[in-house]
């Protein structure tokens, strides 16, 4: 949800102010230092953090990568 969430925000908020305020040069380098920033962060953050849930509920559930490929 935090990803999805962090896209919304950039999408609907950060972007459109962005282009409302800023010239199209300095708007064009902001977009990608943003992009690249939640990139970053998704990628050190948001990705690890979701093999490890899913790590924690096959682990729950008993038997390991068999249970969360039972579940499709």
């Amino acid at each position: 949800m935090l990803w999805v969430g962090g896209q919304l925000a950039l999408s609907l908020l950060v972007l459109p102010l962005a282009r409302r305020l800023l010239e199209p040069g300095p708007r064009d380098r902001f977009a990608a230092d943003v992009g690249r920033r939640f990139g970053i962060l998704t990628g050190a953050l948001f990705l690890p953090l979701q093999l490890g849930t899913g790590w924690a509920i096959a682990w729950h559930k008993g038997d390991g990568c068999r249970a969360a490929a039972a579940d499709r």
